[in-house]
């Protein structure tokens, strides 16, 4: 079920990384104010970067079983 998250996490922020425009411009929309496409970019990465945490959290042993 780890290995699951992980990759829904990682695949969303690559999907908001490649898709950034249109999901700033939605940001923008539902929120006011500008969202930049930067924005976006720095969004997906924190995603990758928490499917990674998930997978290196289960090995220290931190979550799961």
């Amino acid at each position: 079920m780890i290995w699951f998250a992980a990759i829904f996490f990682a695949l969303a922020g690559i999907l908001m990384v490649i898709r950034r425009q249109e999901i700033a411009r939605g940001q923008s929309m539902m929120w006011g104010g500008t969202t930049m496409p930067g924005c976006v970019v720095v969004q997906g990465v924190l995603l990758v970067l928490a499917g990674a945490l998930f997978l290196v959290a289960r090995e220290m042993g931190w979550i799961g079983g």
